[in-house]
């Protein structure tokens, strides 16, 4: 979990709407240790080198995402 923490950082931040369901086969059927990411407002999704992509445009101002990401990576460094 700690490998994430930086990212679900930076998610907050950008105020990403993402939620983890558990996914399913087309019976209906959940798939054993699978699950589904999904970001409200994607615009695309890909894959690349077996790493699936998301793209989306946050909420946020270009200078209001800059300054709370370094804000909060601040923060963070100081729990560290």
């Amino acid at each position: 979990m700690a490998q994430n923490q930086e990212t679900f950082r930076e998610l907050a931040v950008a105020e990403a709407p993402i939620y983890l369901s558990r996914s399913a086969d087309d019976k209906g059927f959940t798939i054993p240790g699978g699950f589904c990411l999904y970001i409200k407002g994607a615009q695309s999704a890909d894959m690349q080198n077996s790493e699936g992509r998301i793209f989306f445009i946050s909420p946020r101002s270009e200078k209001d995402l800059q300054e709370l990401l370094h804000a909060t990576g601040e923060k963070t460094q100081k729990l560290r």
